[in-house]
């Protein structure tokens, strides 16, 4: 994503399909520029790729995944109106630790389905 004013790139939000493709589910993910946080960027970007992989994708459920210390990252994903489905303990890393062992983190999973996304609820979020 692209900042209006500057046309500098400010984000990027990730948009995979999950194993096994026929249960249609697709994972949402984001990062953006600290700069850029607050002004209602990751919101926009992330309620456009909703639509267009519920509209045009066909997905049944979408699944976005965050550490439970990045608080705005939890709220993003409920503002998308996301329900949380679950706290797990340590299942990923993002970094190593000076000796290379993996630091393991946390993580919150949220989830929303089709019907949900598409019904009455979406004008909430659209």
């Amino acid at each position: 994503m692209r900042a209006k004013e500057n046309n500098k790139l400010i984000g990027n939000v990730y948009f995979q399909q999950q194993e096994p493709k026929e249960f249609l589910t697709w994972e949402i993910s984001y990062v953006f520029n600290p700069e850029y946080y607050g002004k209602g960027y990751a919101t926009e970007a992330c309620k456009r790729v909703l639509k267009y992989g519920f509209e045009q994708l066909g997905a049944h459920r979408v699944i976005g995944k965050c550490n439970p210390k990045n608080t705005p990252s939890w709220r993003l994903l409920e503002r998308l109106l996301m329900r949380m489905e679950g706290h797990f303990k340590k299942p990923a890393f993002f970094g190593k630790s000076n000796q290379g062992k993996p630091i393991w983190h946390d993580a919150y999973q949220y989830s929303i389905l089709a019907g949900e996304f598409l019904s009455i609820r979406m004008t909430k979020i659209t």
